[in-house]
């Protein structure tokens, strides 16, 4: 039997620039996130590691981040850890590999999966390593991996990265789904996906930690056991990530809206770990639901790690961008708009201005 630990796409070096000033503490945290890898392979009592490419975001990533990086898989010895190249960091000339921030300062216990042969971890485990040498092709690099010969009993496990051809869209490094069972692999170790999936034998962890909004299930690593050649792999997710990042452009029509939206959030963990990006559409002029909202924004701007919600989705919609058709709707919005004339006994511009903004709802949800 053999217990490992599966992880990818560290992308280590990050920039990070739609974060603006928290660019730096977004990279920082990848570092404690990889701190969190090592730790949990010792409580797992893992018999080694598998980092299925793109430790590194590119080429050009300082000197620096990869001393960091080699003092955190320095520090998983006694664990072996087996790193592939992926296409954000791929071999050839130039390549990050090839540092003397590398190549001097990596430990004994790290083996670089620099070309496609077989790695025999120990009697019963064979690696099917598939590094990549470019950022970009259509050709499977999983293809070279032979099948199994008669008699071949060890645990064989391919590690590759690149895009399974049944993940829907124009993939970059193509890979049949069906590779395990072509190359009489029991595991096939994958990065490059930023989510967690599986496939079959074909396992996606994920990254670490999120590096985009758009990104299903990112924070996971994969525990998995085989306990021989030929039987199922047994894999359970670990959350090792540290930032939840979340999305949405919300419709506020009332206080209703209001209070949903800060229930969903609080439901995604504690404030000072959420990247928020949030564009709510105010379909109201009611002066109260305005400032709750506003008192929402405050409060996050103080609490969380980050906040992208601009000022401007505060402002009450304007009344005219909706056009209305001629007839009783348009004779009724002309009254509404007449009754703006200053006089004591009209009624408040907020009160014209919500009149209007509903009047302007319902035609659009007329329109379809």
């Amino acid at each position: 039997m053999v217990r490992f630990l599966h992880t990818s796409d560290w992308q280590m070096g990050m920039k990070a620039a739609q974060m603006g000033p928290k660019a730096r503490a977004v990279r920082e945290t990848r570092y404690d996130t990889i701190s969190k890898i090592s730790e949990l392979a010792r409580r797992q009592r893992v018999d080694f590691i598998v980092l299925a490419g793109d430790v590194f975001d590119d080429q050009d990533a300082d000197d620096a981040v990869v001393r960091r990086v080699t003092d955190v898989l320095n520090g998983i010895d006694p664990i072996p850890v087996y790193v592939l190249p992926g296409n954000h960091d791929p071999m050839g000339p130039g390549s990050i590999w090839a540092r003397a921030s590398w190549r001097t300062r990596i430990g004994a216990n790290v083996c670089l999966l620099d070309g496609p042969n077989e790695v025999c971890v120990n009697e019963e485990v064979a690696l099917y390593p598939c590094p990549l040498r470019q950022k970009r092709t259509a050709r499977d690099p999983t293809a070279w991996i032979p099948p199994r010969v008669p008699n071949d009993n060890r645990i064989r496990i391919g590690v590759a990265h690149g895009g399974l051809d049944v993940l829907g869209t124009s993939v970059n490094f193509p890979i049949p789904a069906n590779r395990p069972e072509l190359s009489g692999l029991d595991y096939l170790a994958l990065g490059d996906w930023h989510g967690l999936r599986i496939q079959g034998r074909c396992f996606y962890p994920g990254t670490p930690e999120p590096t985009a909004f758009d990104e299903h299930d990112p924070g996971n690593v994969l525990i998995a056991e085989v306990s021989e050649a030929s039987a199922t792999p047994s894999v359970r997710p670990e959350r090792v990530g540290i930032l939840q990042w979340h999305a949405e452009d919300p419709q506020v029509s009332d206080q209703s809206d209001v209070g949903a939206l800060e229930r969903r959030l609080k439901s995604l963990g504690p404030s000072s770990s959420l990247v928020l990006r949030l564009h709510p559409r105010l379909n109201t002029a009611a002066r109260d639901v305005q400032e709750t909202l506003a008192g929402l924004r405050l409060e996050l701007e103080q609490t969380t790690f980050f906040l992208d919600w601009p000022e401007e989705s505060l402002q009450a919609p304007t009344v005219l961008e909706t056009s209305l058709p001629l007839g009783l709707i348009a004779e009724a919005d002309a009254v509404l708009e007449s009754k703006n004339d200053g006089s004591s006994a009209a009624p408040s511009p907020e009160v014209v201005s919500e009149a209007r903004t509903i009047l302007r709802q319902f035609v659009r949800e007329a329109q379809g």
